[in-house]
This record gives C-alpha cells, sequence and structure tokens, in this order.
C-alpha cells in the first residue's frame, strides 16, 4: 500500500498492490491485483491479477475479472461486470453494462446499457448505447463460419 492512500471497510488480499493517492471504500481487491495512482473505487470487487490504470474511477457495484485490464483515465460504472481477461481503453466510459470474458472496448468508447458477447471488440472512439428497457447486445462476428 502507498501513502496517501484512503481504504475503508476493503478485503486486500496477499500481494495486491494499491498506488499512492488511491481511494477506495467497501472494495475487494484480489490476489496480485494492480491500482495505478489516484484510482477511486466504491463497492468495487477486483479480482486476482487484475490491473486498474492511473486516474481510473470505478463506480458503484463493478466487477472487474481476472487478468482483466482498465486501461488509465476510464470510469467504469456503476452496475459493470468486466469479464476475465477483457481490456477496457484508455478514457472509456462504461455503465450498467457486462463485458463477457475476452472482450475488448478500444481507448475513448463510450459502453451504456450492453453486453458485449466473448472475444467482441468495439473499436476506439466507438459508441454503443442502449436503454434501460432495452440493452444493446454485440455478438462476436463469425467469420470463420462454414458458408452454404
Amino acid at each position: 500500500l502507498r501513502k496517501n492512500a484512503r481504504i475503508s471497510s476493503c478485503r486486500i488480499a496477499a500481494g495486491a498492490a494499491v498506488g499512492a493517492g488511491c481511494q477506495l471504500e467497501g472494495c475487494s481487491l484480489g490476489e496480485g491485483c494492480k491500482l495505478g495512482q489516484n484510482v477511486t473505487a466504491k463497492y468495487t470487487e477486483i479480482q486476482a491479477n487484475a490491473e486498474v490504470g492511473k486516474g481510473c474511477r470505478l463506480g458503484s457495484f463493478v466487477s472487474v475479472g481476472e487478468g482483466a485490464v482498465i486501461r488509465a483515465g476510464a470510469t467504469v460504472g456503476p452496475n459493470v461486470s468486466v469479464g476475465h481477461g477483457c481490456v477496457v481503453g484508455a478514457n472509456s466510459a462504461l455503465a450498467s453494462s457486462i463485458l463477457l470474458d475476452g472482450s475488448t472496448a478500444g481507448h475513448g468508447c463510450s459502453i451504456v446499457h450492453a453486453m458485449l458477447d466473448f472475444n467482441a471488440q468495439i473499436g476506439a472512439g466507438e459508441t454503443v448505447s442502449g436503454t434501460a428497457e432495452k440493452a444493446v447486445e454485440v455478438l462476436t462476428r463469425q467469420s470463420d463460419a462454414p458458408s452454404n
């Protein structure tokens, strides 16, 4: 744990690294996860070996899967699940969404009320937006599927 970090009511596993200036409340940090400087998180689960970059803001009820990477400056939450091995690009914004394992959201993306399928990819700067009543599903492209 680095100095100037403010931590309240958190469970921190062995080997977790918390950068200077982080503010954490009600969080669970898995073994070997890494938080960069000035990360803010409230009621968030960060699983083993996940990485959260400098200056990220993780809102309430966010889950970051094992080995996932959230790049610097991203805002994730509230109500977001980032699956195992997912990558969220720098300065992206995600809310009320689910990224299934292996999904990638490029730098500067905006994803709201959406579900990304396994290994789905959203390019840099793209917006994917649904509503609370009808979420958008982004399915994996199946270019390898046999044609008839």
